[in-house]
């Protein structure tokens, strides 16, 4: 595979071994990395890109490579999709008449109140298309799909952020996910479920055998579950020198012993283990429309 310069110049023409991969993660990762060993050193500087599937993956920092002696240096950059270039650029708000990124006020710092397409489609995808209108690896003619169950109105606090950044904070106010469909130019914000081709993995074939690894957390069968202490009286009833610190517990109509039992049977001994939630406690979840 051909590496070439940020000015497209080729600079390097590698082996594509059995250890190449591409990895894609769900609004985390998206990169092809490459591993060879040579005898030279060649230094790859930022904005280096192979091209793979008609897409340009570049590198986003200097890369250097591990030198084993004085004979070998091992090589294994990771070329970033474009839409990884978007977690290493500021979010700034972009609305308005401003006809690019590169032109626009720097407001890093904002809150937003409302629903999430009203936020995709006036401040996220805006961001896209005018970041885009400077950088045509990224391109313009962005649009957006955002399902319609989401929360009706959540506040997003942006401080200082990059894109993708900014986008998985926005998702994980209104409780979804994100994916950037390069190709289409689509951004969807909702409950996402990305499907590809049947794999078949087969030991001695494509992986290795496996390896188990035992739970050293210990066994229970039955489970003291709570909550926070957020919201919960914490009144002192139990006389003087005891201060019980009270969390949200079990419903004791469902658990009137005040745990969960996965016992299969009666005769097998209690192993207890208390689980604690300190993300729920006693709310109420409101919003003004008008």
């Amino acid at each position: 595979m051909k590496i070439y310069s940020i000015l497209g110049v080729e600079i390097a023409d590698v082996p594509v071994q059995s250890n190449a991969e591409h990895e894609r993660e769900l609004m985390k990762s998206n990169f092809v990395r490459l591993e060879w060993s040579q005898s030279s050193l060649l230094k790859l500087p930022c904005g280096s890109y192979i091209e793979y599937n008609g897409i340009k993956y570049r590198l986003l920092k200097d890369y250097k490579p591990e030198q084993q002696s004085t004979q070998q240096w091992d090589y294994s950059p990771e070329f970033q999709h474009p839409i990884m270039m978007l977690g290493t650029i500021l979010f700034i708000l972009v609305t308005g008449d401003t006809t690019s990124w590169q032109s626009a006020d720097k407001e890093t710092e904002w809150n937003w109140t409302g629903m999430a397409i009203n936020l995709i489609q006036e401040v996220f995808v805006p961001f896209l298309n005018k970041y885009g209108a400077d950088n045509p690896d990224i391109g313009t003619g962005w649009t957006a799909v955002v399902d319609s169950d989401l929360k009706a109105s959540e506040t997003c606090t942006f401080q200082s952020m990059d894109f993708l950044s900014a986008l998985s904070h926005a998702a994980q106010q209104f409780e979804c996910e994100w994916h950037l469909d390069y190709e289409n130019k689509i951004l969807y914000f909702g409950h996402i479920n990305i499907t590809t081709s049947e794999l078949v993995f087969e030991v001695g074939n494509n992986i290795d055998k496996p390896t188990i690894r035992e739970n050293n957390e210990g066994y229970y069968n039955a489970y003291i579950a709570k909550g926070s202490t957020r919201n919960i009286s914490q009144l002192n009833d139990k006389g003087e020198n005891i201060q019980l610190n009270k969390r949200l517990t079990l419903n004791p109509e469902k658990y009137p012993d005040g745990y969960i039992d996965r016992r299969k049977s009666d005769k097998e001994p209690l192993v207890v283990k208390e689980l604690i939630y300190d993300d729920i406690y006693p709310s109420l979840d409101l919003y003004i429309y008008n």
